[in-house]
């Protein structure tokens, strides 16, 4: 599980700690805030019917009970099997993820996006657009884009791209699913604040299994 939270916050110890005499690579925030502020809104043509499942998870959002089970007992039972913190939200559908770098680069993955603050109809509107769009070329997308900015360069160490093109996908991913719910943010912010109200996207976990 890739726990975005811990790495944005500690991005500049890491990097430092990595190298004392350098800084944050050159571009990172201005890539980031770019990333950020791009949006463009494009319509969803068609919705997937929801499965029991999703419906399931919605109600849980709102405060309702399902079959005597718990939020964390549902999200232990499926795909990733990993709970999440208090008042934290994963969508049902996994996007088809293949990731550029690391022990996983090329594999066929599953990235699970995770939320803070959302209602139910918000869930239930994620859900729908992970499962409809075709999330295959994201991870190169996010990585041609942070070196062509110079946030990531050929200078930099395994760990440095690592964590700077960890913050770089979580930017790209609230910019693609505020499709789905318009005042989407990250969560903690590009400036490292935790007070951050509304709908946000928190992280998320990815399962390789080297087939979808």
């Amino acid at each position: 599980m890739h726990d975005l939270d811990d790495e944005e916050r500690a991005l500049e110890e890491r990097l430092r700690a990595l190298d004392p005499a350098g800084a944050t690579p050159p571009g990172l925030d201005r890539f980031v805030s770019a990333t950020l502020s791009e949006a463009r809104p494009r319509r969803v043509t068609r919705r997937a019917r929801l499965v029991i499942a999703s419906i399931a998870a919605a109600t849980l959002v709102s405060g309702g009970v399902t079959a005597g089970i718990s939020y964390q007992d549902y999200l232990m039972s499926r795909e990733p099997f990993v709970g999440l913190d208090p008042g934290e939200y994963r969508t049902d559908a996994s996007a088809r993820f293949v990731p550029p770098l690391g022990q996983d680069e090329g594999e066929h993955c599953n990235l699970y996006p995770e939320f803070r603050g959302l209602t139910g109809d918000q869930l239930r509107r994620l859900d729908d657009l992970v499962r409809e769009r075709d999330w295959s070329d994201l991870g190169a997308d996010v990585m041609a884009a942070a070196r062509t900015s110079g946030a990531i360069h050929d200078g930099m160490t395994a760990d440095q791209i690592d964590a700077t093109y960890s913050v770089a996908l979580k930017a790209r991913l609230a910019v693609e699913l505020a499709e789905a719910v318009p005042d989407l943010r990250v969560y903690p912010s590009p400036a490292g604040d935790f007070d951050v109200e509304g709908p946000s996207l928190a992280g998320y976990t990815i399962v390789c299994r080297g087939d979808w």
